[in-house]
Formats: C-alpha cells, structure tokens, sequence
C-alpha cells in the first residue's frame, strides 16, 4: 500500500473504489488470481486505505524480529518450505515489542535479544477456515549478542534455524515469501553498514 505515485511502477491495472463492496470484489479477484502475485494499491489517504482493509477481513497482528549478531548475520528460519523471519501473534497481555521479543525466542531458542529500532510493517493476505484473513506482521531490528545454539520451534512448523551472512541473504529471497523480500533488503544494508 502507498500513497506515493513513484512506488506505483508500471500500472497494469487500475480500478476507482467507491465503495467498500468495490474493494472488498476488488481484492478478492486479486486473491482467487493465481497469476497475479503482486499488487500497488494507491490512495492519498493510508489511513482511510487500511480502514478499508480492517473492515473486510479479519485482521490479526503479529510480531518479529530482523535479528543481526554480532558477526552481522541474520537470524533466518525455515517453515512450511520457505525461508521466513520469526515472528508470531500478538497476545492478549503484551504490547508488540514484547510479543516480537517473545516470539523470535520462542521460535528459535535463543533469548538476550535487544531491539534496536522498528521497522516497516508487513501485511500478508490468506485464506483463513471461515475467511479471509489480514495478517500485520510489526517488525524490529534487533541485536544478539550470545552464542546460544539455535533450537527451531518444531511446533510451529519450523524445521530450521541459522545465521544466513550476508552475502547469502540475497539467495533466500527467491524461496521467501514476497512480503518479506524488503526486509531481507534491510537486513544486507544493516549488515553491511556495520561491516564498514
């Protein structure tokens, strides 16, 4: 979602909204499209965007974390066949910091972690039992300074946990999921700033 004309790109289709039947339809030809993997909605209005959004699915948070050591390698999982941040839902009883905190020990066994700062939020669509479902994923950068062996959370359907250095980053993000391909982006810039 934008409200900027640059992030637009090339424009291969484009539809007035004018109402929340419209957007609702809108959306879920683009869900039922096994074509179409990507699209840029644009409005001037972001808040209004995501309102719009909230009102037609059922919209769950979660939190994680882009997690560097102090080597500067990044903290990756395996689930469901694809490469992945840890991450998980929000519970009741925390704010997100907690909950991405919690969840990237949870998921891969190491605890000590420090956030450093939050970064972009993901939104991921999928189809839920009874509907569909509006996943915001709130990211940290975060920092790991000891050398706990990676223990991945096998409940969760994760079946691996290591540090990916930075020139191997790049080479996960053709097996992830396409919500994240900026936040491994983020993770070589990190990376690589505090290599120089």
């Amino acid at each position: 979602m934008s409200n900027d004309p640059k992030a637009i790109g090339l424009i291969a289709y484009s539809q007035l909204l004018l109402d929340q039947a419209s957007f609702r339809n809108f959306i879920d030809r683009f869900l039922d499209d096994e074509d179409t993997t990507n699209i840029v909605i644009f409005h001037q209005n972001i808040e209004e965007l995501l309102e719009a959004f909230y009102q037609s699915y059922k919209v769950i948070e979660a939190g994680g974390g882009l997690v560097l050591n102090s080597q500067n390698y990044l903290l990756v999982i395996r689930r469901l066949d694809r490469w992945d941040l840890p991450k998980g839902k929000i519970e009741t009883d925390e704010n997100v910091e907690e909950a991405a905190l919690r969840e990237v020990e949870e998921e891969c066994g190491v605890s000590g972690l420090r956030i450093i700062r939050r970064l972009p939020t993901s939104y991921h669509f999928y189809e839920g039992r009874k509907q569909r479902i509006l996943k915001l994923s709130h990211w940290f950068l975060m920092h790991y300074g000891g050398n706990q062996k990676l223990v991945p959370q096998t409940e969760e359907d994760i079946t691996q946990a290591f540090w990916a250095k930075t020139n191997e980053i790049e080479k996960l993000t053709t097996d992830t999921f396409s919500n994240l391909i900026d936040l491994f982006q983020i993770a070589i810039n990190e990376s690589e700033k505090k290599l120089q």
